[in-house]
């Protein structure tokens, strides 16, 4: 069996990880990307110099200028000509909208001379422009009227019920099979633009060789955190962020009553002192490419916040777990049910006072937070496993085969 994976990064959960995995099982699996940074001999530039110029500054410009995303570019109708596509038995896509570089008027063509599995990562492709839609549910009908420009992928001026149309037209005449997070596939069936498709259940599998329990003193020593500390971790995406939760958040450890010193740990972006140094001491990494770092994180803190407003699936919740660290996230978002709430971590309503009682409930409660740790590592090992990632994928890729033959 030959698959072809095709992403915009050779990202560890956006393609590469499975592709990996598909190799290690024996699969001939090849990667297609527009950006690579892995040293994987079986991972792949998609277009050409001339290709890629076009779609990174021309494309990219009237994208933005029209509202319209992953229409015009032109450097995914080279795979046309690669040895590694015209082989291929299984085209995998993954997240091709990341940046211009796949036109999703390819679609219809591309899944008629190839069997295409599409995993759906969020919502993108069921809207007028936007990745996660909120509260707003316009998707249903056609979208139009966009409450919410700015919300990724923004746009300058509302097209979002030409772009809607259009993705509907497009999917109409492509022959797709989904694979997508239970709760996705809820938004799926509601979706003009996608019910009519069969989809399977996603599984993300995690690398339990690197997410585990550390020494957990010997991760604070790292970032110079006594034992004695309280220490919550979470990812901060900008005091501008609309999907993360960082405005509950900030209210929420704003109010809290603190009965030890506690640190604050942050990774992705940095300016949260300015909010929090007089309560907390703040350690903030920014950026971090390094996943062993990301677990000495997880495994240095008591807690791990992810109280997003829109999440899809919520891998950080699921890598949290596996360190032993219970995760507090909202209701309504995917996140509940990755953790199976109130067993594997704790589901609040969507406001800052319910987050604040949930952190200080867990920080002061040592029995529910031992309970809940044990319930986190049992479902991580039971769920999340990697060569149950594999094994969904791969009996999706041999149903389509069978069908054929």
């Amino acid at each position: 069996m030959n698959i072809l994976n095709i992403s915009t990064w050779d990202n560890e959960y956006f393609g590469f990880y499975l592709h990996q995995h598909l190799k290690a099982n024996g699969y001939n699996s090849r990667l297609a990307v527009f950006y690579k940074n892995s040293n994987d001999v079986d991972t792949y530039l998609i277009g050409n110099f001339i290709t890629r110029r076009f779609d990174k500054r021309i494309v990219s410009f009237f994208e933005r200028l029209f509202g319209i995303n992953s229409i015009f570019p032109i450097s995914g109708l080279t795979l046309m000509w690669k040895k590694y596509f015209m082989k291929s038995d299984i085209v995998h896509l993954h997240v091709i909208y990341g940046v211009s570089f796949f036109s999703i008027l390819f679609l219809p063509f591309i899944s008629r001379i190839k069997k295409v599995v599409w995993t759906i990562h969020d919502s993108w492709i069921m809207t007028g422009h936007c990745v996660y839609p909120i509260n707003c549910e316009r998707w249903k009908t056609g979208c139009g009227n966009c409450p919410n420009l700015t919300l990724p992928i923004c746009i300058l001026w509302d097209s979002t019920a030409i772009v809607w149309r259009l993705k509907r037209v497009l999917l109409k005449y492509s022959n797709v099979t989904l694979i997508a997070s239970p709760w996705l596939r809820e938004q799926i069936k509601q979706s003009p633009i996608l019910s009519h498709f069969p989809c399977y259940t996603m599984i993300y599998g995690l690398n339990m060789t690197r997410f585990k329990i550390k020494d957990k003193k010997q991760c604070r020593d790292l970032f110079n955190i006594p034992m004695d500390a309280h220490v919550i971790a979470f990812r901060f995406m900008g005091e501008n962020d609309k999907l993360k939760g960082w405005v509950y958040i900030k209210e929420a450890l704003g109010a809290m009553t603190l009965t030890k010193p506690t640190y604050i740990i942050t990774t992705q972006m940095k300016g949260i002192s300015k909010f929090l140094d007089k309560k907390f001491t703040c350690i903030e990494l920014g950026f971090v490419p390094d996943s062993e770092m990301i677990v000495d994180v997880m495994n240095a803190a008591d807690l791990f916040l992810m109280p997003s407003e829109a999440e899809s699936y919520g891998m950080m919740a699921i890598e949290s777990m596996a360190c032993g660290t219970p995760v507090i996230v909202f209701e309504g978002t995917s996140l509940a049910d990755i953790i199976h709430a109130p067993n594997g971590g704790i589901a609040v309503p969507k406001s800052p006072d319910a987050l604040m009682h949930a952190i200080e409930d867990l920080l002061n409660d040592h029995n529910k937070y031992d309970t809940i740790v044990k319930n986190g590592l049992d479902i991580v090992k039971n769920e999340y496993d990697a060569e149950k990632c594999v094994k969904v994928n791969v009996d999706v890729y041999k149903t389509l085969i069978d069908r054929s033959t």
